[in-house]
């Protein structure tokens, strides 16, 4: 669309919800404003691009309280993840998305920040405070951001330094729970060309379960981070150099047997808060230069570098026996340059080109301790025999004495090492075939080598719980290479200035990699043997590279002088060798599935019924399923043809309504959100048999505004107290009939006062 700008166009991008929290409204001229954004690395309209996006500024982000990408996808219709809560959990994005607790898969939806790619969820998921935008793009991104985004990308951009502008914020906000939370922000000018930002942020909210074993409370949140930026301007030149840093201690994802005996806030584990939990540090640079060469050419650099590491741990069997305790220590290093050149000139014609390389060196210590007396123990007790006492035992009650007596305490482990890099070459170019029509064409080779080592400690011959009959005395390694091309077609037709049709057909890509958990052995192996598989001609279990094809059409529009805008696009995708990531007994483990078809349909209205309503309104549906799956992973995981994939949730909406009362010296308002997600599959559960139910939150927000730069917030988030059992784990260790993963907070309020200066 060669669309119009109105005016009062903001220079940021501005959220899909109300005017109030975003500042998208002009007060005197009673319409919506444009919300820019850099999908496409350059500045433009969202009205204007052929990509089903959701963007929100940085004013919503501190208003609704979405510190976090997990928070973020609650609100975005479409998107969604496993909880509120951890480094672990993936994001999803129609349907899609793959993680895996070791070393093996990436998350299918890649998360940059200031152009810089973030790596794996233990340190993607960073607290989002300072910040410019965020835009979330929905289906495969492979031309405009390569690899691993594969389901969609999100896009965080904070905020940078100004020149020749000294200002400052401080927000401080206490609530239920012990929450409490302050961010401070000071742009200070150095020079004519020079300016400096500084921005720090603490958040400590007390946990709310109960382990009623050790009589301690869990799930404590506290969060420490600091970001320190410079932008340097010329003529010609601009530089943005940011570093930040993060000490976390995330909610910590509970394993709760189902038991009726217990409140819903309580658990039963003899392990204490020391080590259930999920901690870690996350570091980041990045340095930003925009070059304008002439008036048509410029040239972008990024360099990026990225790093974390984190501890996490839970008690596997969410029994009050000191029975399974599952233990990850995770470290990474991320190094990226990308370098771009633009051409924007009179003509119909613009392009840009650009090369990009990455290295990343990443490590995992995976424990799983055990005492297999006590787990043997339970399983007696819920087969109505508490006289046995002992594994041998029970071997012997089952008519298996030949196995020997049980073993005790065992500690298996993997250790983990990989050392990967890449590179690619890509382009896109716009045509303005004629003043209504624009067609876009993009392209990315991309190639990724991955070396990985992996030694396995578990090895006795008497086994009873789940662990591997093998053990490496060395580490096996191996190397692979993968490659692939990506493209994108986009034809947008302008009716008018106010309505674009686009059509869609773009491809994404995502590397193979190696299994952390197990090893491919010959054929001549005895399982019930302790093996070493370094000697007995074990070999790294590896999966292929993922690939998809999505099409889609859409339209944006805009009606009634700009006051209601109206999107919606429908989508078909096909994923080939999806990776997917199923439980093997106590371990993650991922194969290729094999062929995954998808499709939906997502409306996003925003209206201006008059000068003190502002309505938002998002629904999205999906459907995914495995139309074509590999037979080897069906028996494995104990899928079917057609079935659901899990995290698929189907239907999803999100409804926010602000009345704003205009006075003369500021402005008070009400707001409330509405969101919804549909039940979906658990994770790792490919057999569509483990249901994990819908969820609804309701918030409010009472507030004044003044023209003097402060502001007061009354809110309440979950007011309904609404209680989502995360995902029911198959996990078969016969103490209960299922367990389930929470973490979902409960109905909290507060208030927040911020001033600006």
């Amino acid at each position: 669309m060669i669309h119009k700008y109105n005016e009062n166009k903001l220079a940021i991008a501005v959220c899909a919800t109300s005017a109030m929290l975003c500042g998208a409204v002009n007060a005197d001229a009673w319409k919506l404003e444009e919300v820019l954004v850099t999908a496409q690395k350059r500045e433009q309209s969202s009205q204007d691009i052929p990509i089903s996006i959701s963007a929100f500024n940085g004013e919503l982000m501190r208003s609704a309280q979405l510190d976090n990408a997990k928070e973020l996808a609650l609100v975005t219709p479409g998107v969604s993840g496993n909880s509120a809560d951890s480094y672990l959990d993936a994001i999803n994005i129609r349907g899609i998305s793959s993680n895996s607790y070791g070393l093996a898969a990436e998350s299918s939806v890649g998360i940059y920040a200031n152009g810089v790619y973030l790596g794996r969820a233990g340190g993607a998921v960073t607290s989002y405070f300072d910040i410019d935008r965020v835009e979330i793009l929905k289906g495969p991104q492979g031309t405009l951001f390569g690899r691993n985004a594969s389901a969609g990308a999100i896009s965080l951009h904070t905020n940078k330094a100004v020149i020749d502008e000294f200002s400052g914020r401080v927000d401080v906000g206490v609530g239920s729970d012990g929450y409490f939370t302050t961010t401070g922000v000071l742009n200070t000018p150095l020079s004519d060309n020079l300016a400096s930002r500084m921005a720090i942020y603490r958040r400590e909210v007390d946990g709310y379960f109960e382990n009623v074993t050790t009589g301690e409370r869990i799930g404590d949140e506290k969060v420490t981070a600091g970001r320190l930026s410079f932008t340097f301007k010329t003529e010609s030149v601009t530089a943005n150099l940011a570093m930040d840093y993060e000490d976390r201690l995330n909610p910590t994802v509970v394993d709760r047997a189902i038991d009726s005996s217990i409140a819903r806030n309580e658990i039963r584990s003899e392990q204490s808060k020391d080590t259930l939990k999920d901690q870690g540090e996350v570091w980041g640079l990045s340095l930003n230069l925009e070059i304008a060469l002439s008036e048509d050419y410029s040239l972008t650099s990024i360099t990026g570098a990225r790093g974390h590491n984190y501890f996490y741990g839970e008690d596997f069997e969410a029994s009050e026996l000191d029975g399974y305790t599952y233990i990850i220590n995770q470290e990474q290093e991320y190094y990226s340059q990308e370098f771009r050149l633009d051409y924007q000139g009179d003509g119909p014609v613009s392009w840009f080109v650009g090369v990009s390389a990455y290295e990343e060196k990443v490590s995992a210590l995976i424990e799983q301790t055990y005492d297999e007396d006590e787990m043997c123990a339970g399983t007696a007790i819920y087969y109505g025999d508490s006289s046995i006492t002992d594994c041998g035992s029970l071997y012997v009650y089952w008519g298996y004495a030949d196995y020997g007596p049980g073993i005790g305490q065992r500690n298996d482990s993997a250790d983990a090492d990989g050392d990967y890099d890449g590179w690619g070459i890509y382009g896109d170019t716009t045509w303005n075939v004629t003043e209504q029509l624009e067609l876009i064409v993009g392209a990315r080779y991309t190639e990724d080598n991955r070396d990985f080592g992996l030694k396995l400690d578990s090895h006795n011959k008497n086994y009873f719980w789940y662990n591997w009959p093998y053990y490496s005395s060395e580490p096996i390694e191996d190397t692979k290479k993968w490659d692939n091309t990506s493209y994108r077609i986009a034809l947008n037709y302008s009716l008018n200035d106010d309505i674009l049709l686009y059509a869609t057909v773009s491809t994404g890509y995502k590397a193979g990699g190696f299994e952390t958990f197990g090893y491919d052995m010959p054929a001549s192996y005895d399982q019930e043997s302790s093996v070493d598989a370094s000697k007995a001609g074990g070999r790294l279990s590896s999966f292929d590279q993922e690939e998809v094809i999505n099409y889609e059409v859409g339209m944006k529009s805009e009606w009634w002088d700009n006051r209601i805008q109206f999107n919606t696009s429908a989508y078909y995708y096909q994923f080939e060798d999806m990776q997917a990531a199923y439980l093997q007994g106590a371990s993650v483990t991922t194969k290729n599935v094999g062929e995954v078809d998808g499709s939906g349909l997502e409306i996003d209205l925003r209206a201006l019924p008059t000068e003190n309503i502002n309505v938002y309104l998002g629904l999205a549906w999906a459907d995914s399923n495995l139309s074509d799956p590999n037979d080897d992973f069906c028996v494995a995981s104990g899928c079917k043809k057609g079935g659901r994939l899990p995290g698929d949730i189907g239907f999803s909406s999100a409804f926010i309504g602000t009345y704003t009362f205009y006075l003369s010296r500021g402005e008070t308002f009400i707001t409330l959100e509405n969101y919804y997600q549909d039940e979906t599959t658990a994770y790792g559960d490919w057999s569509d048999t483990l249901i994990r139910g819908s969820y609804k939150e309701t918030n409010m927000r009472i507030g004044y505004k003044s023209n003097d730069d402060w502001s007061i917030t009354l809110w309440g988030t979950n007011l309904t107290d609404e209680w989502m059992e995360g995902d029911q784990s198959p996990r078969d260790f016969n103490l209960t009939d299922k367990f389930v993963r929470v973490g979902q907070q409960p109905r909290r309020y507060g208030v927040d006062v911020k001033y600006e200066f």
